[in-house]
């Protein structure tokens, strides 16, 4: 073999290695590519489906809300000075359990 043909084989297989290495990189790139969007789409579901949840109980505490704020308006309208005496006493308890003054 002389030295050009050697060469030439040489440069070919430089040739097919950078080849290779570059088909090697595009596959990752893609693998890599597609492994995320993989995982964004998890993350939109997921987030899709906190959203629900969140506003599940939002809706559900709200209603609870309203049942006790009917249910304390009807027994301070049945109540009047019952419902007076417990916010004097709840105020003055809290007052006392928050002041700084020994």
């Amino acid at each position: 073999m002389n030295s050009k043909t050697q060469q030439g084989a040489t440069q070919e297989g430089e040739v097919k290695i950078a080849d290779k290495a570059r088909d090697s990189a595009h596959e990752i790139v893609d693998k890599v590519a597609c492994t995320v969007a993989e995982i964004e789409g998890n993350a939109r579901e997921g987030s899709k489906l906190t959203e629900q949840k969140v506003s599940e109980m939002a809706n559900s505490v709200q209603k609870k809300g309203q049942v006790y704020l009917g249910k304390t308006s009807n027994y301070v309208q049945q109540n009047p000075f019952k419902a007076l005496g417990i916010a004097v006493a709840s105020g003055y308890l809290i007052s006392k359990l928050t002041s700084n003054t020994k």
